[in-house]
């Protein structure tokens, strides 16, 4: 099975409080989004790359001239889906079939594997126009107990626990046919 891979990359990671954006931090010596585009890199499978970065995003250029593979570049928009948006649109400009597999893959997702891929497209080979790579939820999850009498606690107030059966954590890449997705 052959695929492309969208990365939007136009995010300022503003809720990490980092000075630059998270994708541009540096983990043994390379960027975030250098580690997070590798698993695709040597894939033969893999048709081409478009990597969505902000308008005039000053780190982008050097961190492609450095990765060693050729990257297509689109802009990013407001939102992830704007920036997701313009990368299929430049995938379609550059040769990308309505019915072609796209894989999105977040540029702050360092630790995917070869095999996660693998994984992700042995369940989708055949079959549904989509799929994704998910985990069952681990952490305990608590509601906020609210009242409708005076302001809001400084410290909300636990309200309860929520059952995690049957509940899983989304990971990237996310894989769509390149139609429906785009009508999306």
């Amino acid at each position: 099975m052959r695929y492309w891979v969208a990365m939007p990359a136009a995010g300022q990671g503003l809720r990490l409080g980092a000075e630059i954006p998270k994708q541009y931090l540096e983990i043994g010596g390379r960027p975030l989004m250098a580690w997070s585009l590798l698993p695709f890199a040597g894939d033969p499978r893999c048709l081409g790359i478009v990597v969505a970065t902000a308008p005039g995003d000053p780190r982008w250029p050097g961190v492609r001239a450095a990765l060693g593979f050729p990257v297509m570049d689109a802009p990013g928009g407001a939102q992830r889906s704007d920036s997701v948006a313009s990368a299929l649109d430049a995938l379609i400009a550059n040769g990308a079939a309505p019915a072609d597999w796209v894989l999105v893959h977040d540029a702050a997702r360092p630790c995917l594997t070869a095999g996660e891929v693998d994984t992700l497209l042995d369940a989708i080979d055949d079959g549904p126009d989509g799929g994704l790579l998910a985990l069952p939820l681990a952490d305990t999850l608590k509601r906020e107990w609210s009242t409708t009498d005076g302001p809001a606690a400084a410290v909300p107030q636990v309200g309860g626990t929520e059952p995690r059966t049957g509940l899983w954590r989304a990971l990237t890449p996310q894989a769509f046919r390149l139609a429906p997705l785009r009508a999306a």
